[in-house]
């Protein structure tokens, strides 16, 4: 089956930089620090250890570290090279999960018709 598109964004301190395509295709790169991602992303990063959900500990000790690292580093530079790509298209998700939700109304009407 295949994952429905969610609009709603999460709260993520992202620990590695990450890159993905946004809903019209267009590269996004996230560096490190707190953001807000899609949930389709978020999750993918959370899987691949490269962002944690906000205000869990695990979060909570990668912001601190951050933090330290902001003193002596600066802030990071959005460097799309050095971002990690999770191979997420939005644009492509979105566009399936109209297909699939076309179908299923189609399918709905068609059932309708037979039932009258």
């Amino acid at each position: 089956m295949a994952k429905v598109v969610k609009a709603l964004l999460w709260l993520m301190i992202v620990v590695q930089p990450i890159r993905y395509r946004d809903r019209d295709g267009l590269e996004a790169v996230e560096v490190l620090g707190q953001t807000q991602l899609p949930i389709l992303v978020a999750e993918e990063a959370i899987r691949g250890g490269l962002a944690h959900r906000a205000n869990t500990p695990a979060a909570n000790r990668a912001a601190e570290r951050m933090t330290i690292a902001r003193r002596n580093a600066g802030l990071p530079v959005r460097d799309a090279a050095k971002a990690i790509d999770l191979g997420i298209n939005l644009a492509d998700a979105v566009a399936g999960d109209i297909s699939q939700q076309r179908a299923k109304w189609r399918a709905e009407q068609d059932l309708n018709s037979d039932a009258a």
